[in-house]
């Protein structure tokens, strides 16, 4: 940074300045000159590093078909998310719920379960809070669960069950009934914890994230962000 005058004699790099001969200079309209940091071997700006993603165990548990999302799973986890499928926009973009409206991530985050609000590309970064994702079905997308074959999603419970005794979290949430009715193989469900474990893993259900899905109504007597409140004191719990 360097004050400029008309009235003082023109020192060696004011000089430079004023012709215009150092690369990445500027000056303000109050006169100050300014030099952008560059590379002193290339004499190019320094670009700024984009966050590393971390090394995250991912689709370690070995399959005979390609995931469409690949799993964020890993050890010493609090949490894995389970859906149903990715939909269509989320297998567009390459990121877990990424269909329009959805609300996992505002969930997650006004619940007190994340510190921060992300978005669907931040997703990889959810293991930073001890939270995994994967999916009931992992070979294709849909637009619409009603899409999905029931022996699709049930179909794919064992290997759900391997990954999760592979990795074991401390508690398992399906997102949404469908998802935890395909895995349990039961018409009947309630919201909350179900009772039932996965090796060590609790057994958690929410209602769905999904656009669909009416923010304002009751399931099971409490709205969705009441039971995200609720799962966020389980974790807390389960965590001391």
């Amino acid at each position: 940074m360097l004050k400029d005058s008309a009235s003082r004699p023109g020192l060696p790099l004011r000089s430079l300045l004023r012709g215009g001969r150092i690369s990445g200079q500027h000056q303000e309209p109050n006169g100050r000159w300014y030099i952008r940091a560059c590379d002193h071997d290339r004499h190019e700006p320094i670009a700024q590093a984009e966050p590393a993603k971390p090394e995250m165990p991912i689709q370690q548990v070995k399959t005979d078909q390609p995931h469409v999302l690949l799993d964020y799973l890993g050890d010493g986890l609090d949490i894995v998310f389970v859906g149903t499928a990715a939909s269509d926009v989320s297998a567009a973009r390459k990121h877990y719920y990424s269909g329009y409206n959805n609300a996992f991530y505002k969930c997650i985050y006004q619940a007190g379960i994340v510190p921060v609000l992300l978005s669907p590309e931040d997703d990889w970064r959810l293991s930073e809070y001890g939270i995994g994702l994967t999916d009931m079905v992992k070979n294709r997308h849909a637009g619409d669960d009603s899409n999905l074959l029931h022996s699709e999603l049930s179909g794919g419970a064992p290997l759900l069950i391997k990954k999760i005794l592979a990795f074991s979290p401390k508690m398992v949430c399906f997102n949404g009934k469908t998802a935890y009715t395909a895995f349990s193989g039961s018409g009947r469900h309630h919201f909350g914890l179900t009772g039932q474990n996965i090796g060590a893993s609790r057994v958690f259900v929410v209602p769905s994230t999904s656009g669909r899905v009416n923010a304002n109504a009751f399931f099971d007597g409490k709205t969705r962000f009441q039971w995200f409140q609720i799962l966020a004191q389980q974790i807390a719990d389960t965590c001391i």
